[in-house]
C-alpha cells in the first residue's frame, strides 16, 4: 500500500504497481530555481495554514477537482486557500515559513498526460486555448497526435521552453538541488485513496473529490472513456513508436514516480498496431 511519509524523510513517494512504495531516484540533475521557465517556478498550489499543509498541483492532474475540494465546497474542513501564481515555488519547498508544513502532490502516468494535453489543448482548442500554444513554433491547433508527441520530442518541445501542461511533472516537485521536496506524492490513477491517505495523516475526515472537468469533456470523446477504470484510454492513441518518444522525453518522470507502459513491455501484447 502507499504510504504517507515521515516527517522529514523525502526520499521515498508513493508509487502504484506495488503494495510497498519502492524507493525513488530522490536525485535528479540538479535543476536550478531561476532556470525553470516561468510557468513551472509559480505553480498553482493550495495552502492552509489551520492544518498545515500544502498542496503543489501539477497541471493535467485533477487540478479542478482538488481546487475546488479544497478551497471550495468544503472549505470549512480543509481550510484551504488558493496561490496560484503569487508565490514562487522556491519559498514554498525550501524557505523556512513552510519548513513544517506536510507537503503533498499528485502525479499522473506520463503517456496519459501527454494524451490529456493533446486533447484538451490541441485536438480542438477554443479560441482562449488556441492563443495558448500559439507562441510555440511547430505546434498548432488539430494537429494529430503523432505529430504532437514528434514535437514534444524535438528542441521546441524541451522543457526549458515548455508550458506547464506539457512540461515535465518532477519539476514542480524538485528542489534547486534537484531533489524531490515533497512528503508524499499520491497517484492520479488512485487519486481517492492516495487522498484518503492524506487525511489520515492530517487527522482529517476522509472527503470524497469531486469529479470535475473529466476526459468525457473533451470535444468528441465518448462515454466510455469517462468510464475507464483502469485509465488505460490512453494507449488507444498511443503506437510504439510515439510511446517510445513519450518515454525518451519524460524518462526522470517515469523514472522518478516508477510509471511504465505496456506497449514498451516486450512481455505485454500491442493494443495498438
Amino acid at each position: 500500500m502507499p504510504q504517507v511519509l515521515p516527517k522529514g524523510d523525502r526520499q521515498r513517494c508513493a508509487c502504484a504497481g506495488s503494495r510497498e512504495a519502492p524507493p525513488v531516484q530522490a536525485v535528479v540533475r540538479p535543476i536550478p530555481i531561476r532556470h525553470l521557465h516561468k510557468s513551472v517556478y509559480k505553480g498553482d498550489k493550495v495552502i492552509s495554514h489551520r492544518h498545515k499543509f500544502v498542496l503543489l498541483m501539477v497541471p493535467k492532474v485533477a487540478r479542478t477537482s482538488l481546487l475546488t475540494l479544497l478551497t471550495q465546497t468544503h472549505v470549512d474542513i480543509f481550510a484551504g486557500e488558493p496561490e496560484g501564481y503569487k508565490m514562487h515555488l522556491a519559498p514554498v519547498l525550501e524557505g523556512p515559513l513552510f519548513k513544517d508544513y506536510f507537503k503533498f502532490a499528485v502525479v499522473r502516468n506520463p503517456w496519459g498526460r501527454a494524451v490529456s494535453c493533446w486533447l484538451s489543448k490541441v485536438r480542438a482548442p477554443d479560441e482562449r486555448v488556441a492563443r495558448l500554444i500559439e507562441p510555440y513554433p511547430g505546434l498548432h491547433p488539430g494537429m494529430p497526435f503523432d505529430a504532437f508527441v514528434d514535437w514534444l520530442a524535438s528542441d521546441h518541445g524541451r522543457d526549458e521552453l515548455a508550458d506547464r501542461h506539457w512540461v515535465s511533472q518532477h519539476r514542480f516537485l524538485v528542489n534547486s538541488e534537484g531533489r524531490l521536496a515533497v512528503d508524499f506524492v499520491g497517484r492520479y490513477e488512485r487519486l481517492q485513496a492516495d487522498f484518503d491517505l492524506v487525511c489520515d495523516r492530517l487527522g482529517l475526515p476522509r472527503t470524497e473529490i469531486p469529479t470535475l472537468n473529466t476526459r468525457d469533456t473533451y470535444r468528441g470523446f465518448t462515454e466510455r472513456y469517462s468510464q475507464d477504470e483502469n485509465h488505460s484510454y490512453y494507449l488507444d492513441w498511443l503506437t510504439p513508436r510515439t510511446a517510445g518518444l513519450l518515454a525518451e522525453r519524460y524518462r526522470t518522470d517515469i523514472e522518478m514516480f516508477g510509471y511504465s507502459c505496456p506497449l514498451l513491455d516486450a512481455a505485454a501484447p500491442a493494443r495498438v498496431a
